[in-house]
């Protein structure tokens, strides 16, 4: 009997039947409509060897067709560079029966356009779920822009926008300054379906980036105070923790400082200096050069019964000040009443002569705080800084520690309205230091005490009318 020839579509059909892998492929590359052995393997949990036989199988198919222009993607991947593939305009119709809606073609124009879709993939593969692409968001009066990702968070109801970035000159400052506007626009129209904080990945090495970021921030200063904030990385820096949720520790863009126009298109015309090149032996050098530093400045020497005493005694004072008020018969504790005893014993605590450095600088980090009120992360940071860089590290105690400081910002439509602390103290049993369980809530209501009450601890000025809100 005369086998029967099968069309393509059938072809395809079968293939699909025999092997289920090719349907996760296509499911994989379908929110982005682009994809490589890497993507296809974050999001599928595939080896490369089955990626790669499957994306291989599919451009036979004719499913998908490989790219070979593509514009530079600097991705911290040693080895080959990707190589995508984005489906055929055949595809629809071959996967349309077996129910494969979103499988289109996409229509790139040139190598940076391949790039830039390419890194919206690498890049989107890491959201909590699939992110919507390319999506179009409406914020009043017809205006409206399309964003390059809005990918979902985990415990947050808002989507983040992820906008990817090439290569800027300081003449094409407008298309930066429209896109920061229309991100704070959009936050500020739709709280509740975008988080405050955006995300823009740079396509740009380290060396790079300097000259792009500074259109960015000339761009910032012009767009004035924005409803939202906006960090940054490189495309390196990002898949080397690739979170979207998590980019507290990513910097954020700031307006450039003031300068004159002439000043500025001078600088501009400045050609980036030439890139050192580390020959072998200059590594060797630097190394051994590295250790007689290391030598030089030896590790702090520690004392363990004495740091453990002034630990114990920093928390010793944070008792006191917090017993007045709230102890077993603090008038707060037991009948809701202002904590004016704990409040006058850290003001006379801030005043004592040996703390007048402290509370100098107190003064001045506390209107970095106040500067940044308008906005919720920036606010954050800033108490942060004062916290640590300013009261503890007065006292000895810094970040990296058993002593950690999680400071909560407040959610949309949630029972929070103030900036709380999650403080942690996890000492080695070794130590044997017995700090109580009150020292965390001692310490916790001085911290809040900074923010709730700076008149009366004496960190702002009342009669000054530039630090009022």
């Amino acid at each position: 009997m005369k086998s029967k020839t099968l069309t393509i579509k059938e072809r395809v059909e079968d293939e699909f039947q025999r092997d289920p892998n090719l349907g996760k492929i296509v499911e994989a590359m379908q929110p982005f409509g682009i994809g490589t052995v890497s993507t296809v393997m974050v999001s599928t949990n595939f080896t490369q060897a089955t990626a790669r036989f499957g994306l291989a199988k599919l451009a036979n198919l004719g499913v998908v067709t490989r790219l070979t222009d593509v514009g530079k993607i600097d991705y911290a991947r040693e080895g080959r560079p990707e190589k995508p593939y984005i489906f055929t305009v055949y595809a629809p119709d071959l996967l349309s029966d077996l129910g494969y809606k979103d499988a289109q073609a996409l229509e790139l124009d040139g190598p940076l356009d391949v790039a830039h879709r390419l890194c919206m993939a690498l890049v989107g593969i890491h959201a909590f779920t699939t992110p919507e692409v390319e999506k179009v968001i409406h914020y009043g009066n017809g205006a409206y822009m399309r964003f390059d990702l809005v990918a979902p968070q985990e415990g947050n109801p808002r989507g983040r926008i992820v906008e990817i970035e090439q290569a800027l000159e300081s003449k094409h400052k407008s298309r930066a300054l429209a896109k920061l506007r229309g991100i704070g626009d959009a936050v500020a129209a739709r709280p509740n379906e975008l988080d405050e904080e955006a995300l823009i990945v740079f396509n740009l090495t380290d060396e790079k980036l300097p000259r792009t970021l500074k259109t960015w921030r000339k761009a910032m200063r012009e767009a004035g105070n924005l409803t939202c904030v906006i960090r940054y990385c490189t495309l390196r820096t990002f898949m080397q923790t690739p979170y979207i949720d998590a980019i507290a520790e990513l910097p954020i863009l700031t307006p450039l400082e003031g300068k004159s126009k002439e000043a500025e298109s001078r600088e501009d015309d400045e050609p980036l200096p030439a890139l050192v090149e580390f020959t072998p032996d200059d590594i060797s050098d630097l190394l051994a050069e590295t250790r007689d530093i290391a030598r030089s400045i030896p590790g702090r020497t520690v004392h363990p019964e004495q740091e453990e005493q002034r630990l114990a005694d920093f928390f010793a004072i944070l008792r006191e000040i917090y017993a007045g008020s709230f102890g077993q018969d603090g008038a707060t504790k037991r009948y809701c009443l202002f904590p004016s005893t704990s409040l006058e014993r850290l003001a006379v605590f801030l005043r004592l002569r040996r703390n007048r450095t402290l509370l100098s600088r107190m003064h001045k980090g506390f209107k970095e705080v106040r500067k940044r009120q308008s906005g919720v992360t920036l606010y954050q940071d800033a108490i942060s800084k004062f916290v640590w860089g300013t009261f503890l590290r007065q006292f000895g105690l810094g970040r990296g520690g058993p002593l950690t400081i999680y400071i909560l910002v407040p959610e949309v439509g949630g029972k929070n309205t103030e900036i709380r602390f999650d403080i942690q103290l996890n000492l080695d049993k070794d130590l044997g230091l017995n700090i109580p369980s009150e020292s965390l809530d001692a310490l916790d209501w001085v911290l809040s005490a900074f923010l709730i009450y700076p008149e009366e601890l004496g960190l702002i000025d009342p009669n000054d009318e530039k630090m009022k809100v």
